[in-house]
């Protein structure tokens, strides 16, 4: 029987994105027994041999693709319809045989992508943090949400850190109540951690922000890339100094770029872990210690490296989007999903069974930008490698809803007396210069641009569809 999703969407709100539990708070959204078990699972995986956990891999994704084939109405239609048996395959590489899966896939049809057999009363759902169109909702269970927790933790603690035991920073997409916003705290203490606001940072609060973390003397951040050097970048502008006691960064749930990366580490001085995931928790790479590399977790699932012609990239250099298929979500299966991250192969150098090996994430293709004879161009080279002079600019967003061009919104400092025309011609010749020919470049100025529902913050809000 088709599960209507609305039921749940109308009947319960959002689910929060995964807060760590601070000390002396179990937080009743996890099954602390499965967390364990699942942390206790990732730790002892680690020391199998490629082979042994090629082969562990393979049995985890029959057992996924037999559930799908069996209870999903949609992956059953089409595992008839292309006489694919899931218990019979005998590589993991089979599964290149079924078409990949899109947001707007399941968004045409919600109920397709149910399992039939869940218990409603059971079930909640996340939404992804998408900057434009719908967000996806994304269905899961107790077991999913504390499997998917459990890898948090797992990574955190690679670095010795257990959250609400060491003092820590989270600048993720908590919300913070009125009563402390209202009284100018963009934050609230939990235990061992101060829970602070990613949407209220800005040249009039920066300093705000560095008092109360000085105070706190964390021993780790754990925050949204793009939040923290927000955080960072006005802090380096008014001489603002993070303690000496924050010796961890951890940035997550979003891609994170080489220069944000070059930029927290160099201005904070610290060791600097990357993780890559999503809400739909399909896919999970993570940076080990002394280390700069990402690491697929075979555990969570298969990723795969895929050219612009759909084809597996495998040696290093190479690039391709990530696409993944995920074990944990029963409810709602993801295989073969198109998660528009591009990625760079590196050296499969690690003695770890953990493949594949990332030198890098250059970011979503919504990231990149249309020129006018329709090449796709990334954005962030573009806008950051190159010294442009930013004297007078709090914040900037660049918006694109035509191919070839491009509009720079700008939040203008509020204490710099400025010309807007001045500044607007400045803009507009600098990155012309930069762009080149195949972008014409305008202007607009704003009192604020809005993150994303999940506080994030994208420096492209591309509204044009953009594929391989």
């Amino acid at each position: 029987m088709l599960i209507d999703p609305n039921i749940i969407f109308d009947a319960k709100p959002a689910a929060q994105p995964g807060a760590h539990a601070p000390a002396g708070f179990i937080s009743p959204e996890y099954d602390e027994e499965i967390v364990a078990d699942q942390i206790a699972y990732l730790t002892r995986t680690e020391d199998l041999s490629l082979a042994e956990m090629e082969s562990h891999q393979l049995e985890r994704l029959r057992e996924l693709l037999v559930h799908a084939g069996k209870h999903v109405p949609y992956w059953r239609s089409l595992f008839k319809k292309l006489k694919f048996i899931p218990a019979e395959i005998n590589s993991k590489d089979e599964i290149q045989q079924l078409p990949l899966l899109t947001k707007d896939m399941i968004k045409k049809d919600y109920k397709a992508f149910v399992s039939e057999n869940i218990d409603l009363d059971a079930i909640t759902y996340m939404t992804t943090g998408g900057s434009t169109g719908l967000p996806l909702k994304i269905l899961m269970d107790q077991e999913y949400r504390s499997r998917s927790h459990a890898a948090t933790r797992y990574y955190l603690a690679k670095a010795g850190i257990t959250p609400g035991v060491e003092r820590g920073i989270r600048l993720h997409g908590n919300n913070i109540p009125e009563k402390y916003r209202n009284r100018g705290e963009y934050w609230m203490t939990e235990g061992n951690r101060l829970t602070m606001s990613v949407s209220d940072i800005s040249e009039e609060t920066c300093s705000f922000y560095m008092n109360a973390i000085r105070n706190f003397k964390p021993n780790y951040i754990h925050a949204y890339a793009s939040a923290l050097v927000l955080l960072v970048r006005y802090a380096k502008q008014q001489k603002e100094f993070f303690p000496e006691s924050i010796k961890n960064v951890f940035c997550d749930s979003e891609t994170t770029y080489q220069w944000q990366r070059e930029l927290i580490q160099s201005y904070i001085g610290v060791s600097f872990f990357n993780i890559y995931g999503h809400t739909e928790g399909a896919g999970m790479a993570i940076t080990f210690p002394n280390s700069s590399s990402l690491e697929a977790l075979p555990q969570v699932g298969v990723m795969e490296i895929l050219n612009d012609l759909g084809q597996p990239v495998t040696q290093s250099g190479d690039r391709g989007e990530i696409v993944v298929t995920g074990f944990n979500n029963k409810v709602m299966p993801f295989i073969r999903y198109r998660t528009f991250d591009i990625a760079e192969i590196g050296d499969s150098y690690s003695s770890r069974p953990f493949r594949p090996i990332l030198k890098s994430i250059d970011g979503r293709l919504q990231d990149y930008l249309v020129a006018n004879d329709g090449s796709l161009i990334p954005a962030a080279p573009l806008l950051f490698d190159y010294n442009h002079d930013w004297t007078g600019i709090d914040l900037f967003q660049v918006k694109q809803e035509s191919p070839g061009l491009i509009e720079f919104r700008i939040v203008p400092i509020a204490s710099y007396d400025w010309d807007n025309n001045l500044l607007r011609t400045k803009v507009t010749e600098s990155f012309s210069k930069i762009f080149g020919s195949k972008f014409k470049i305008t202007v607009s100025f704003h009192a604020k641009l809005s993150s994303t529902n999940r506080g994030k913050f994208r420096y492209v809000d591309q509204r044009l569809k953009v594929n391989v």
